[in-house]
């Protein structure tokens, strides 16, 4: 039973730091750091960060060389990829806006695990992932959505960095079963890391660091830190126990944690809409972690 709950604590942490995310990291960009910049912060920093902590959790493992290429693309799609198009949308679009398109992430992964890993869409899980993005679309309808001219390249971008991060956590799944997960994320940061460096590297050395007031650099450290350490491994961690799909449907969650934290923290108003809104989340975030998910016989 303990088995079958950590992973989905893992998996609420991990949203609840992406629900704080979305208006930290665009509270920095462009005034104190370029995207790019940002970018290759975050990802160096974690690949730093993750080969000294890997053989603290047995991630030492010889990687087969056959699984080299399913490393590169992961890093590729589930970090380079993933996070440059994410941070330049974010310049462009509205934090709302970005957490709306994001979304559409579980949806993606039910369909691209059905198509490479030949899994079955159940009816069940369809009607969570429905059920989740209806609850998801209520809750940030109150927001003031918007598709415009202005914001159109922003949206694009936060599209691409959703279908990116699908790919990766359907991509990634194979390797989590083979090699431990510190195993694997240090290598997926490796390989971003060389992807994002042509980008990113000029930028970072040429920002002015040291006029940056302590608010700043402490939420640059809570990107760093919360955000990509931190996040990446407890996404790891449960996808050792669960299927991508449970993984991308705690998506939805996060508009969940952005309005708890704006309730609890920031003193917002809770009403009755948001509270059914969540809880039509929290059932399709059930319905899809329910087993049967199997393989289609050969």
């Amino acid at each position: 039973m303990k088995s079958q709950i950590v992973p989905h604590i893992q998996l609420f942490i991990v949203a609840l730091i992406y629900g704080a995310n979305y208006s930290i990291a665009k509270s920095i960009m462009p005034e104190w750091l370029t995207p790019n910049a940002f970018i290759f912060i975050r990802i160096a920093s974690g690949a730093v960060a993750f080969w000294i902590l890997a053989p603290l959790f047995g991630g030492n493992e010889k990687i087969s060389k056959s699984d080299y290429p399913r490393l590169m693309i992961c890093g590729l799609t589930g970090t380079a990829m993933n996070q440059l198009f994410f941070f330049k949308g974010l310049v462009y679009t509205s934090s709302v806006n970005a957490s709306v398109i994001m979304t559409l992430s579980p949806i993606l992964v039910l369909v691209i695990s059905a198509i490479i890993l030949r899994t079955r869409m159940t009816t069940v899980k369809i009607s969570g992932i429905i059920l989740g993005a209806i609850g998801a679309g209520l809750l940030l309808g109150q927001k003031n959505f918007n598709l415009d001219n202005d914001s159109f390249i922003g949206d694009l971008f936060i599209l691409v960095n959703a279908s990116s991060y699908a790919f990766y956590l359907v991509l990634v799944k194979p390797l989590m079963v083979k090699y431990n997960a510190m195993t694997v994320v240090k290598w997926v940061f490796t390989f971003g890391l060389l992807f994002i460096f042509p980008f990113g590297i000029a930028d970072a050395i040429q920002t002015s660091y040291v006029v940056m007031p302590w608010t700043v650099v402490l939420r640059i450290s809570y990107v760093v830190i919360c955000t990509t350490i931190l996040a990446y491994m407890l996404n790891l961690f449960a996808m050792k126990k669960v299927n991508p799909s449970v993984v991308g449907a705690y998506i939805y969650l996060q508009p969940v944690c952005a309005m708890l934290i704006s309730v609890f923290i920031l003193n917002n108003e809770l009403t009755l809409e948001k509270i059914v809104y969540s809880l039509l989340i929290f059932i399709g975030v059930y319905m899809v972690s329910q087993p049967g998910f199997k393989k289609k016989a050969a």
